[in-house]
């Protein structure tokens, strides 16, 4: 990405001014070499320069952030989905309220955005290219899709993610209801 300059700025949460990721590059770095060929992307990741890393750290916390997540948001009004209150969380990464599965989704995610492509253009990739399309009842046909298609910008359409946020999620893939450790907190409904 040639004369773009990406600032990331890690909400670690505090609640930073203009925060665009949970994870800086030098960790997302780490997770993916940690874990090797059991990241989906690892090909991608590696080939990729800084920026473009950048990039795609920023757009794994959009999606992250367009998830219905447990709890409610620690500052409404803010793009960054976490912090959030009224969440058991088991573990707590810097600043106490970012949890390391957030982090470590996000990895996930971004690496699979390098792979795969953005989960939330406007042009879904997952349903390959139109083959036909008719104005008349309007109907549309799509090849083939270039990769599995199911609904990379949710939780199960990545499994490794999915896992990761089992119980952090209202509409949690594996239906765990935030049963096993993680949950709602309720206090003073009124």
């Amino acid at each position: 990405m040639p004369g773009i300059s990406i600032k990331l700025i890690i909400e670690d949460g505090n609640l930073p001014e203009g925060a665009n990721t949970y994870v800086d590059l030098d960790a997302a770095n780490a997770y993916v070499a940690s874990r090797g060929p059991a990241v989906s992307g690892l090909a991608a990741w590696t080939a990729a320069d800084a920026e473009t890393k950048s990039a795609a750290l920023i757009r794994a916390a959009d999606v992250l952030n367009s998830y219905h997540w447990r709890g409610l948001a620690a500052a409404p009004g803010r793009i960054m989905a976490w912090p959030r209150r009224q969440v058991n969380l088991p573990q707590s990464g810097p600043g106490g309220s970012i949890p390391p599965q957030l982090v470590a989704a996000q990895c996930e995610l971004a690496a699979a955005i390098l792979a795969e492509g953005d989960p939330l253009s406007p042009v879904d990739p997952r349903l390959g290219p139109i083959t036909s399309a008719k104005l008349d009842t309007l109907a549309v046909s799509y090849a083939a899709p270039a990769s599995g298609g199911a609904g990379a910008a949710s939780p199960a359409g990545h499994p490794a993610v999915a896992a990761l946020l089992r119980g952090f999620l209202l509409d949690d893939p594996f239906g765990s209801g935030g049963r096993g450790g993680i949950g709602l907190t309720e206090v003073g409904r009124g």
